[in-house]
Formats: C-alpha cells, sequence, structure tokens
C-alpha cells in the first residue's frame, strides 16, 4: 500500500487552493451586491448598479445593521458575516461567487475586539488544556519515531516539545517511515509495522486523516473485499458529515456553545494533533491586539472557519502568494462616497470611460526617499521607489503623459489638469487638490488614517477629497494601516495599463494583505483601458505578465515572508 505523507490541518475538506495566476476575468454572474437595509440610498444604489451592469437581480443581500461608519467586532461576527454566507448558501451562490461588492450604507470600519468576562475564563481554560495537551502527544509521536528508527538507525530526531515541534517531529518520522517500509523483506513484520503506524495516525490525526489517507486510497482496490470496501465507504461518509458539521461550527465561531462543541469533536475526527491545530486558533481568535479592521477587507474571509485577527493575514489573491494552501477567499470592492450621489458618479463615469476610453496625464507625486540609507533598505525609501519605477514604466513603455514630481512636499493645489492617473504621498488628513480629473480617473494617497470617516461633513481625508473632486476609484485606510497594506504602485498601475483585468482584480492581486484596513472603492467591473490599452502584456515584469497569461512556472512562495510593518 503506498504510504500518504501526514498533513494536519483543521478542516481539510474546505481547504480550496485559489490559483492567483488565472487569466479569466471577473464576470458579472460572480458580483453579489451587499447592501444596509436601514439605509434607503444603499438599495437604491445597489438596484441602480445591478441594472447598467446587468446584474441577475437575485444577487442582492441585505443586512440589518446601524447607519454608522463602525461596528463592534462580534457585531461583524453575528450579523454580518453569517447573513451573507447563509443568503450565498441559500442561493447556490456561494461556488460562483467571487467578488461581493458593498453599498453606501455598509459601516466602513471593525471595532477591535473586547473581551468579556466569560471570554477570559475561556481563554484561561484553553491555555490550560494546551498544556494538558503537550504530555498526551509526546509519547506518541515517540512511538512514530521508535517506528522511524528500527526502519532507519541513523534516523535522530529533535527532543523539542512543544506543539509545533512535536508536529514536526511526526512529519520529519513520517517521511522515513514512508521511504523505508516498503523495503522491509518480511511480509508480516511489514504488515505489523503498518498496523503500529495506522494506530499511531488514529491517534495524531483521527478518523479524519485515516479516512483520506488510507481509505481513499484503498477504495481504489479492485480486489478489496466487499465487507472491507464497505467499512471504508461508511467511515468515509461519517467523516464528511463530521467535517460539515465542524466547519458550520467554525462559521458559528462568536458563539462559545459552538467553539465548546468544536473542541468536542475534535479529538476523534482530527486527532491530537488537530486539537491542538484548534486550541490554538481559538486562542488566537481571542487576541485584542490590533483587531480593528476594514469591513471590506475582512469579508474576503467570508468562508474562512478560524483564522488570527491581530494584524493582517497574507491575501491568497495577491499573485505573489498564489501556492498558498487556503480557504476560498473573496475580492471584495465598495461603491460609496461622501454622499449617496457620489456612488452613483462612479457607476456612470465608470461606463463612460470604459466605453470612450480613458485619456489624460498620469500624476506620481514621489518624495523622493532615497531606497537605502546607511547602506540598509529603508521602509519608506522602499515604497517611494515603486513610485519612480511607475514613472519609469510610463515613460518607457507607454505613450502616456506624464508628471513626476519628486519633492517631499505635495504637489500644490491646481497644479495639473486633465488627469487620468494619480499616485501620491504624504499630507496626513489634509487633501490638497493638485489634480483636476478627468472622468473615469483612478488613483490612491498612500497616507493613514484617510478613510477613516467619508460621510462626516467635517471629513478632510485624502479619499473623500478625490471623490469629491470626480475620481472614479480610489482606496485608503480606516485606522493605521502601515506601508504593507498599500498595493505597490509599479505593479497596481502596469496590471490596469494593460486592459486585461477588471479594477477589482487588479487590486486583489497586488493587495498583499486581507483582514486588515484597506478598502478600495470603485466599479468592480470596471476597466478603463479594456478597448484601449496603454500598456502591452509583454512589457510587463515577467512575474506580473503571469498574472494575465497564467503561471508556466510558478514563482515559489518559501523565500516571500510576512510583510514586516515599516512606516505610515
Amino acid at each position: 500500500m503506498r504510504w500518504i505523507r501526514l498533513i494536519v490541518v483543521i478542516l481539510p475538506a474546505v481547504l480550496i487552493s485559489l490559483a492567483a495566476g488565472s487569466a479569466r476575468a471577473l464576470d458579472r454572474t460572480q458580483i453579489v451586491l451587499v447592501v444596509n437595509r436601514n439605509v434607503p440610498e444603499s438599495e437604491q444604489l445597489a438596484k441602480f448598479y445591478a441594472k447598467a451592469r446587468n446584474i441577475p437581480p437575485n444577487h442582492i443581500v441585505s443586512v440589518s445593521l446601524p447607519a454608522s461608519e463602525e461596528i463592534p467586532f462580534l457585531q461583524y461576527e453575528r450579523e454580518v458575516a453569517p447573513p451573507i454566507r447563509s443568503f450565498l448558501l441559500r442561493n447556490h451562490l456561494d461556488e460562483q461567487t467571487t467578488c461581493l461588492l458593498t453599498f453606501y450604507g455598509m459601516p466602513l470600519r471593525i471595532g477591535t475586539r473586547i473581551l468579556t468576562p466569560d471570554d477570559r475564563k475561556e481563554v484561561d481554560q484553553l491555555k490550560k488544556e494546551m498544556i494538558a495537551l503537550r504530555p498526551k502527544v509526546a509519547p506518541v509521536v515517540g512511538q512514530l519515531e521508535d517506528i522511524a528508527h528500527s526502519l532507519d538507525p541513523s534516523f535522530n530526531p529533535s527532543r523539542q516539545d512543544d506543539i509545533n515541534a512535536l508536529s514536526r517531529r511526526a512529519d520529519q518520522a513520517l517521511r522515513v517511515v514512508g521511504s523505508k517500509l516498503s523495503a522491509v523483506a518480511d511480509t508480516k513484520q511489514r504488515s505489523e509495522l503498518f498496523a503500529q503506524v495506522v494506530q499511531v495516525l488514529q491517534a495524531l490525526g483521527g478518523a479524519s486523516n485515516i479516512a483520506e489517507r488510507i481509505g481513499v486510497n484503498e477504495l481504489k482496490n479492485p480486489n478489496l473485499p466487499d465487507a472491507e470496501r464497505e467499512k471504508w465507504n461508511r467511515m468515509i461518509q461519517q467523516v464528511k458529515q463530521g467535517q460539515e458539521e465542524a466547519r458550520q461550527l467554525q462559521w458559528m465561531r462568536y458563539d462559545p456553545k459552538a467553539r465548546e462543541k468544536n473542541r468536542e469533536m475534535a479529538t476523534g475526527l482530527f486527532g491530537l494533533l488537530g486539537y491542538a491545530r484548534l486550541l490554538e486558533a481559538q486562542l488566537d481568535y481571542f487576541q485584542t491586539t490590533e483587531t480593528a479592521a476594514a469591513l471590506d477587507s475582512e469579508l474576503s474571509l467570508l468562508w474562512w472557519g478560524y483564522y488570527p485577527r491581530s494584524r493582517w493575514v497574507r491575501n491568497p489573491l495577491n499573485f505573489k502568494f498564489q501556492e498558498l494552501n487556503a480557504p476560498k477567499t473573496l475580492m471584495v470592492m465598495r461603491l460609496d462616497g461622501p454622499q449617496s450621489g457620489t456612488a452613483r458618479d462612479i457607476i456612470v463615469s465608470s461606463l463612460k470611460a470604459e466605453r470612450d476610453g480613458l485619456s489624460g496625464k498620469v500624476v506620481i507625486d514621489s518624495r523622493g526617499i532615497a531606497r537605502l540609507k546607511n547602506g540598509h533598505v529603508d521602509g519608506y525609501g522602499e515604497y517611494d521607489q515603486t513610485l519612480r519605477n511607475l514613472s519609469e514604466i510610463v515613460r518607457t513603455k507607454t505613450a502616456l503623459k506624464q508628471v513626476l514630481d519628486t519633492h517631499a512636499e505635495v504637489l500644490a493645489a491646481n497644479t495639473v489638469q486633465d488627469v487620468a492617473i494619480y499616485c501620491g504621498w504624504y499630507s496626513l488628513q489634509h487633501y490638497v487638490p493638485a489634480c483636476s480629473f478627468v472622468p473615469g480617473a483612478v488613483g490612491y494617497h498612500i497616507a493613514s488614517l484617510e478613510l477613516v470617516t467619508l460621510h462626516q461633513a467635517k471629513g478632510s481625508g485624502w479619499v473623500r477629497g478625490l471623490l469629491e473632486d470626480g475620481i472614479a476609484a480610489t482606496m485608503g485606510a480606516v485606522a493605521e494601516p502601515y506601508l504593507v497594506a498599500f498595493p505597490p504602485a509599479d505593479e497596481f498601475f502596469p496590471l490596469l495599463f494593460t486592459g486585461k483585468l477588471t479594477l477589482a482584480e487588479v487590486y486583489w492581486k497586488t493587495q498583499l494583505t486581507s483582514s486588515w484596513m484597506i478598502s478600495m472603492i470603485g466599479d468592480p467591473l470596471y476597466n478603463p483601458y479594456k478597448n484601449h490599452p496603454a500598456m502591452k502584456v509583454e512589457d510587463l515584469d515577467e512575474s506580473l505578465q503571469k498574472v494575465i497569461i497564467g503561471p508556466d512556472a510558478p514563482t515559489p512562495t518559501a523565500a516571500i515572508q510576512d510583510p514586516a510593518p515599516t512606516g505610515r
């Protein structure tokens, strides 16, 4: 029997890999519109957009929320994600939907996680269970290592005994067993060793691992006796039912009874290591540090169960992370503005520019910061370099006219007319109307807190200012995002220039983070250069070419680290 390497995951059945390099364009049938039923303009705008873009009428889901820009953490968990998820499942839209579009009236931001006294008691209990689990796992891993050593006397396992180390030790031992067991000449001895390994697998990985790693393989044997075949089929079916129940319990992560039930199921279904992973996941769920997020960014992880809520997770849709094994991740965009009429204007101007072509100047407002400082990479300089790279791309690979400024100060008011593309920084919460924008213009300003508010009359952020001055697509941070939160300018705009991808795809293929601070405002289907590309695909950087033509040789992700928070 072929040996299969043990991979311990909480819910293997729902880990759906999403190829970031797919060339398939976003389609109108893949979008679901999300509105706040307590804000009349929200649904009105959604219906206007649905008619303009021919979105199917059953693709509008309404949730009941206060007409505020921020909602509490648990209100999102209970009153936003569950009804949207249920709507998609009920209407059989879960598989085809790849993009959610939120509308004016939906909150911008999710507040910081706040623990109740009962939450703190549960955290203490989880920590105690984690401590008690280690001495249960270590002997089982030791049994597996003894088998590995008997097969390969040179095998010398580590003695680290924290849960993560024990998981690695089990994996290393299984590699040895997998490579040596089939070479055992004595049939009886080989059979006995195999039975021992299966027993260890049952303890470490549970029924789920046995069914998926051994049972599925056994059923491929045409000579398998009927009684054995029936046994494996029954076990696999029971495991699938258990996995589905566990998945739904994870979606109810806000409910203490659901969390408890999840734990009760875990050992039998996913083994000791699966139980440990669940404890870790639930402890992560109770983290409170930097747990505020843009509602849209959080919604991208609608189909995820437990995931760390402190800071960000790497966005699996980003072309640099295309080999991440992750649950299905959604693109999320927003049609919003200081007034509901602003959102309507975005729709109209985007359609016009898409039809007629987007023509106008490219304005790049760099700060002139050197990439290296005292021989080391400077975080600010590294991002500023992406603006200068963009300028060089525009100069050498397009026929677009550009205005490049490399002074520390932002461009002065009323500096440039007829602007189609804008990217610049840094004027914190103080919008400077340097550009006069053509209909359909796209651009963003790199600075913190520019989307803290969008609807308050006294707001002076760049998102509000850009939208009021007629820009059709922009992005901003609902709190402190760090530079990592902004797509690199030399990735975002070149992909847009090719006319091969929609705005939603351009953003989500270059955005590094999910469950974090940035929202992208604009029509997800908007493609300003579709009919009149400003740049050839072959003129893109090789890694960006693969985003469009497909990853013939995917770039390894092993060397890509979680981005460090540098700068504002």
